[in-house]
């Protein structure tokens, strides 16, 4: 491979990881509709188990149905495994997200944090210069959930973040569209 071959793998790469991961999780957590969007190509489908279907679709359902009681959502994604094939290519990856919330049935002082540990398989594809998920199937592969959520002795200092959306005073917005 010539050394502008293995430049533009690793950009291709660099691109790809960054669609799949971070700008994924990011939009996810902030609920940011044209941030998530901008992960798929418009015909893109997701198969998340109880959602089959346009990737565009579950994304405006996502982002306009936030879970009652919702403090704060989070994503740490890891580095997906990548297989290029031109200007198409698969990767798998591995999250743990979860969610902080409030118990809307009892007095609201209750916090619940679940955590979630997902696997990502995604068909990727560059159209028009830009990579961007084709298809991705999410395979859930444990939840934990405890009560509490709140940080305690020295750590009960700690300002913890809470808010997803984008009027939040702390989100950012990167101009990813």
């Amino acid at each position: 491979m010539s050394r502008e071959a293995e430049i533009a793998a690793l950009l291709d790469r660099a691109a790809i990881a960054e669609v799949v991961g971070p700008r994924y999780g990011r939009a996810m957590d902030w609920l940011d509709l044209a941030a998530l969007q901008s992960c798929f190509h418009e015909d893109a489908t997701l198969d998340y188990g109880y959602f089959q279907g346009s990737a565009h679709d579950w994304a405006a359902m996502r982002c306009g149905n936030p879970e009652p009681g919702l403090l704060h959502r989070f994503h740490y994604l890891f580095p997906p495994s990548i297989a290029l094939d031109g200007e198409r290519a698969r990767s798998e990856g591995n999250s743990i997200a979860g969610v902080r919330q409030r118990d809307v049935d009892g007095d609201g002082e209750a916090v619940t944090t679940t955590y979630f540990g997902s696997r990502y398989f995604d068909d990727v594809e560059k159209r028009g210069g830009v990579w961007r998920m084709s298809r991705r199937v999410v395979r859930v592969e444990f939840v934990e959930s405890s009560e509490g959520g709140a940080a305690s002795g020295m750590f009960a200092k700690l300002a913890m973040l809470e808010g997803a959306s984008t009027s939040h005073p702390l989100y950012r917005d990167f101009g990813v569209r």
